[in-house]
């Protein structure tokens, strides 16, 4: 986003990657268990839930003003670890999947992946972002979106919650190698058609 429209784009960016955490954690997971909301209400409360609800409480009535100095540090240093965290939380859920790298591919789910999420999913974003009252801001925002390819921590939820691991793992293996020649003509495709 900053490569693409500055600095100042970041925030709009940030903004929409919350409600996106918020909607894998609780519709996403209850599409993951299986279960009505009725029924897997428990499973709505979860950390990261109630860190996002906490998160935009404090942020929206700014009590970060009142937090004493250490704490926010904390928090800072903890934000920080969060990346680093995730990505040797993914290697270790990998690290299973590595031993056959011929199971990583599967023209059953692999193709259809690769069709749904770095063909179709692109066109039906850009689409919405050129025709729907948008902001230019936000339609930057979901340009960059629509180019990217299916995330890597949604395998260590799948796995977590029960599902299917390897279909998670087939979908965001594949789409990560083809992206790296989607991404290009997607953003050049949606910088001409957009702006």
């Amino acid at each position: 986003m900053a490569g693409l429209f500055g600095a100042d784009s970041l925030g709009l960016l940030l903004v929409h990657n919350v409600g996106c955490e918020a909607a894998i954690w609780t519709v996403g997971i209850l599409i993951l268990a299986g279960v009505s909301p009725r029924e897997g209400w428990r499973h709505l409360f979860n950390g990261p839930v109630i860190a996002l609800v906490l998160g935009v409480a404090v942020n929206l009535c700014r009590l970060d003003a009142y937090f004493p100095a250490a704490l926010l540090e904390v928090v800072h240093e903890c934000g920080a670890c969060a990346v680093p965290l995730g990505l040797m939380l993914i290697g270790a859920t990998l690290e299973g999947f590595l031993a056959q790298p011929r199971e990583l591919f599967s023209a059953q789910i692999s193709l259809p992946a690769v069709i749904l999420r770095l063909g179709i999913f692109p066109l039906l974003i850009l689409a919405a972002a050129k025709f729907l009252p948008f902001s230019i801001e936000l339609k930057r925002v979901l340009l960059v979106q629509a180019a990217m390819p299916a995330g890597l921590m949604y395998i260590v939820i799948v796995k977590h919650y029960g599902g299917q691991s390897l279909t998670a793992v087939r979908v965001s293996a594949i789409s990560m190698i083809v992206a790296v020649l989607t991404i290009p003509l997607w953003l050049r495709l949606g910088l001409a058609w957009l702006f």
